[in-house]
């Protein structure tokens, strides 16, 4: 499947519901829940949305199934190589196994050791990256690379890949209609950013006057 055109034609509202649709068999729907504390610090009202909650702990489930999904026949018999410190890596690791596609994963040899086991326990290949230079991203990815190439694997980036970050819009596009069951105004969304792929997802949902602010911590 050729990447190209997706790299420069924005999806619609309608396609992302149907990547929703698509994905909510195998997917938990995450609640919307009020914080009265932080409600208390702006004023106003405050509603966290968990997915933490969701399979594997985290968002990049979303993402990562979808683009397995995706994959075609051929590919999907020859699987997939990525690297990830951690919630990627459970992720595309569970999807695999339901999806019966073969996972190679390179993980940094610091990433935390539950997440490493959780990966292995979906039947994923792990190996483990213990170069930090120029930095361990960079060293991950490039041994997955590799691999990927020897293996005649699909390489996949955790976050920059417009498959994924469509897969990820659907959080958005639950939030959407929990919010309209509840006949709730959003006024202001903030979503935590690590590589960017869950903000990108809900700019893609969400337009003014809605306003998606991007959150990271400080440090």
């Amino acid at each position: 499947m050729s990447m190209e055109p997706l790299f420069f034609r924005l999806p619609s509202h309608k396609e992302l519901v149907a990547i929703y649709e698509k994905l909510q068999p195998h997917t938990y729907t995450t609640p919307l829940v009020e914080s009265n504390v932080l409600g208390s610090l702006i004023n106003g009202k405050v509603l966290v949305k968990p997915e933490s909650l969701q399979k594997t702990g985290a968002f990049k489930f979303r993402g990562a199934l979808y683009r397995l999904m995706m994959l075609t026949t051929h590919q999907q018999k020859q699987g997939v190589a990525a690297y990830s410190s951690g919630n990627f890596a459970q992720g595309l690791a569970t999807a695999g196994k339901m999806l019966g596609i073969p996972v190679t994963l390179v993980m940094p040899s610091d990433a935390p050791s539950n997440k490493i086991n959780n990966a292995r326990k979906q039947g994923a290949t792990i190996r483990l990256c213990y170069q930090n230079s120029p930095s361990r991203e960079e060293a991950a990815s490039e041994l997955a690379t590799e691999l990927a190439e020897a293996n005649r694997q699909v390489l996949l980036h955790p976050f920059d890949d417009p498959l994924i970050i469509r897969g990820q819009a659907t959080v958005a596009i639950e939030l959407e209609y929990q919010l309209q069951q509840a006949s709730i105004s959003c006024q202001q969304i903030l979503c935590p950013v690590g590589g960017g792929s869950l903000v990108a997802g809900t700019s893609l949902v969400f337009q003014n006057p809605v306003q998606v602010l991007a959150v990271e911590a400080e440090g």
